[in-house]
């Protein structure tokens, strides 16, 4: 579930930049990708083991599920990764991008520049 949910966040986010900038609506983005080949795992598995001598065989011997939970945890989580990453990164453009367009630090206080002229043999601070 917290993978879709940031499968989602993400692409309202990019909904969202879309609108601002006046660009073409987002149908497509890469977090779908696991997804797509999760379901395409779901759907092509059956039909490839129906056909196969093997499989009959492990179906005698050991009557194993389609589909193994190791490598259902193990694609679910490297989605989860891959969704984490990537929201990630797009969370860190947008902040960047906003701090450095209205020139202010994140989290941070910005220090005042100190210009210093040198003016009759003095040195003098102007804040």
């Amino acid at each position: 579930m917290l993978y879709l949910g940031i499968v989602f966040a993400y692409t309202v986010g990019t909904i969202i930049i879309g609108h601002v900038a006046k660009k073409d609506f987002p149908y497509w983005n890469i977090t779908f990708l696991p997804l797509l080949v999760g379901l395409a795992d779901v759907y092509i598995t059956p039909y490839f083991r129906r056909y196969s001598l093997l499989r009959w065989c492990r179906w005698l011997i050991s009557r194993e599920p389609y589909i193994s939970g190791e490598y259902v945890l193990g694609s679910v989580l490297m989605a989860f990764g891959l969704s984490l990453g990537v929201y990630g990164g797009f969370v860190m453009d947008c902040i960047f991008t906003m701090c450095d367009y209205l020139d202010i630090n994140c989290l941070t206080v910005k220090k005042k520049k100190q210009v210093t002229s040198k003016q009759d043999g003095q040195l003098k601070k102007e804040f």
